[in-house]
This record gives structure tokens, C-alpha cells and sequence, in this order.
């Protein structure tokens, strides 16, 4: 057996080795979103630098408490357990945390005495005071402690006057012989100081309330980002790409938070590679891949970044990119990834012939990996050309 055959069979020794491994020992991951998206995300306890929606692949397999907030949104906290080789797909819907309220008639709106000019107002749960006429609508906060307020307001003076009778019916029938008021007198001006220091605290308290007071902010939008989407994709259909673009740019700079922005990321994407600018879309699929992946566009996205480094000539990055696809229920299959990379290798060893006994012991791997699949009769044609290929070049040397 010469040197070179044995290097073959090592090879592809190793090669089934690292395959088999991959099969067995694959990690779990977790696609998180929320619906809105950019919620910040606590998984057991720790801070994750993401915001949704992320792609988790470091999570042990095992049970994980996952936490999902954002301002404005209530949280969510939900308990999953992970598989050694799961892909989850979790998007839960998050809960708005205040009270739209919209006023199409009214243009003259005060909340806490102070001007509002919108017409959609975000109110905390609550208790308010609402006084209208035909002009204008006025809303009032009410200060949670108010019925404290109103009923020390009413217990106070009657506290007072019952304490004060006492009071001075003993002096003048003093019980006690050194003329000392009661336990019972003293008890009751006691109660009725700490009752007049609670309402003076409450009263502070009110008023800080009151000046404090602001509702949420709500942004009012002239236009939505779904319809310059949709505006974008009858563009696309029309053949009209730099104006798809234009809408698609408008929903990238303006609405960054929108869930509809990484649809535009990788729509926008896709047209560059059409129009041959691969390096923006190389950007734009690494924003999406990286900071936005969605389960139905990363394995799309990692996929189409892989051609890009193909054409570049940039082999070894495209098959880094292939080994960053997570195998859904539905989707791009393992065949079809295990074919997009031994195109990779093939046209690799046309500028590098040593990469012909990788490429070789692929095509063998998938031969044995995909023994039912439609194309095996092809995939082994393939081995076949390969192999007599690669001995006439050994030949040759």
C-alpha cells in the first residue's frame, strides 16, 4: 500500500469519526423571540448580551428558567428542558403593561394638568378621574393612598374632639390625685398625633405624586414599516430593485426595533446579490445571522453567505458558514448541505489539488450517509469521475 492511500484511508477514518461525533453529541439551541421584538433576555439568573431575537447554542442540555422583558411589557418567565441534540423554537407574545386609550374627537387633552397633543395615551393600571366637555377631556390621576387620606380626614377631627372632651372634663374632674391626666386620655392624644403625622406624610407623599406624574411615551408613526414592506416586495415582483431597496432602506433606518427589520434585512440582502454587491449583502446577512436570527431565515441567510464566500473564492470561510446550520423540522436538509459542500471542496481542488482526498472521502461519507436518496446513483458517478481524475494526475506526477 503506497503513502498516498494510506493518507487516504487515515483520512477518511478521521472523517467518519468526526461525523458520527457531530450525530451523537450535537449541542442543543435555542431560537428565542417576542413578540414585540428586542426584549432583553435572563437565562438562570444570567444577563444575556442579546436582545430577541437571539440564537442560543451554549445552553447545557437539562432544565433552564428562561426571562423575557422589555419596558412597557410585562415579563415572562418560562421553564424549558433541553435535549443534547434540540433545536427549540420559542416566540412568545409579550403582554402590554399599560392601557391604550385613543381620542379621535377630542384635540385638547390634559392629563395631570399638564397639555397632551396625542391621540393615542398609554395609561397605568390604576384609578383616574375623567371630566370632559365638549372641548377638552381632563385626567386625573388618583393618588393610591387617597382613601387613607380621606378617611384620616374624617377620623382625625372626630379623634381630636373626643380626645380634647376628655381632656378637659379632667381637668376639672381630675381622676388621679396629683391632677395628672389618665392612661386612657394620654393614649388617645397619642393616636391622634401619630394619626395627624401619617396624614401630613401621606399629604407629601400626594403631592409628590402628583408633580411626578407622567404617562408613558407612545411614539406616534405617519407611516408603518409592514406597508413600506409590502411596498418593497411589489417592487421586488416588479423588477423594480433600486426601488425596492429605497422602501426596504426607509424600514432599516427608521423602524430598527419593527419586527418586520430583519425581513428587510435579508430581502435587502438578497437583492444586492442579484445585483452583484456582495460585499453590502455580506453585511447585511452578518447583522441578520448575528443579531437577528429568526428559524425562518438564519439557515437561508447562512446558506446564501456561504455563496457569497464561495464566489470570493474564500472556501474554508463558506464551509465554516455550513457548519453553522441547525437542521429544523422543516427546512434545508443535511443532504443538501453535505452537497453544497462538497461543490465547495470540488471547486476548491481545482485551485488546491490536495484538497482532492477530502473531496473524495466526502463523496464517499455521503455515499454511505444517503444510501436511499434519489441521487445516489449520481453520487457515486461522481466518486467514480473524481477517483479517475485524481489517480491520472497522480500518474502524471
Amino acid at each position: 500500500m503506497g503513502i498516498c492511500q494510506m493518507k487516504k484511508l487515515i483520512f477518511i477514518f478521521i472523517i467518519a469519526i468526526f461525523f458520527s461525533f457531530i450525530e451523537i453529541y450535537a449541542d442543543p439551541a435555542v431560537f428565542l423571540n417576542s413578540i414585540p421584538g428586542r426584549a432583553e433576555i435572563v437565562i438562570d439568573g444570567l444577563v444575556i448580551p442579546q436582545k430577541t431575537p437571539a440564537l442560543i447554542r451554549n445552553l447545557s442540555p437539562g432544565l433552564h428558567l428562561i426571562e423575557l422583558s422589555k419596558t412597557g411589557y410585562t415579563t415572562v418567565k418560562m421553564n424549558i428542558e433541553l435535549k443534547s441534540d434540540e433545536v427549540l423554537i420559542i416566540d412568545p407574545v409579550l403582554q402590554y403593561q399599560h392601557i391604550p386609550i385613543i381620542f379621535p374627537t377630542y384635540d385638547d387633552i390634559q392629563i395631570n394638568e399638564q397639555q397632551n397633543s396625542r391621540d393615542i395615551l398609554l395609561l397605568e393600571d390604576g384609578t383616574y378621574n375623567f371630566s370632559m366637555n365638549s372641548e377638552q377631556l381632563r385626567i386625573t390621576p388618583m393618588y393610591s393612598g387617597q382613601k387613607i387620606i380621606n378617611g384620616l380626614n374624617i377620623s382625625i377631627p372626630l379623634l381630636a374632639a373626643f380626645s380634647g372632651a376628655m381632656t378637659v372634663n379632667e381637668i376639672y374632674n381630675p381622676r388621679n390625685a396629683d391632677g395628672s391626666l389618665s392612661v386612657f386620655t394620654l393614649s388617645s392624644i397619642g393616636i391622634n398625633a401619630a394619626l395627624i403625622i401619617a396624614d401630613i406624610i401621606l399629604y407629601f407623599n400626594r403631592n409628590r405624586f402628583y408633580k411626578e406624574f407622567k404617562p408613558p411615551k407612545v411614539t406616534i408613526e405617519s407611516e408603518h414599516p409592514e406597508s413600506l414592506y409590502a411596498t418593497a416586495e411589489e417592487m421586488f415582483a416588479a423588477g423594480k430593485l433600486d426601488t425596492s431597496l429605497y422602501y426596504l432602506n426607509r424600514i432599516l433606518v427608521q423602524f430598527p426595533e419593527s419586527d418586520i427589520y430583519p425581513y428587510a434585512l435579508y430581502k435587502s440582502a438578497k437583492i444586492k446579490i442579484i445585483k452583484e454587491e456582495t460585499d453590502s449583502a455580506e453585511i447585511l446577512l452578518n447583522t441578520l445571522i448575528n443579531e437577528y436570527p429568526l428559524p425562518e431565515l438564519y439557515n437561508s441567510a447562512v446558506k446564501s453567505l456561504a455563496d457569497i464566500f464561495l464566489r470570493k473564492g474564500k472556501f474554508q470561510e463558506s464551509i465554516d458558514q455550513l457548519n453553522l446550520i441547525l437542521f429544523l423540522e422543516s427546512g434545508i436538509t443535511r443532504e443538501e448541505i453535505d452537497l453544497q459542500q462538497y461543490k465547495i471542496l470540488k471547486k476548491w481542488s481545482e485551485s488546491d489539488p490536495d484538497k482532492y482526498i477530502e473531496l473524495i472521502s466526502h463523496m464517499e461519507y455521503m455515499i454511505q450517509a444517503y444510501a436511499n436518496s434519489n441521487y445516489y446513483d449520481s453520487y457515486l458517478r461522481l466518486l467514480s469521475e473524481i477517483s479517475a481524475k485524481h489517480n491520472m494526475e497522480n500518474q502524471l506526477e
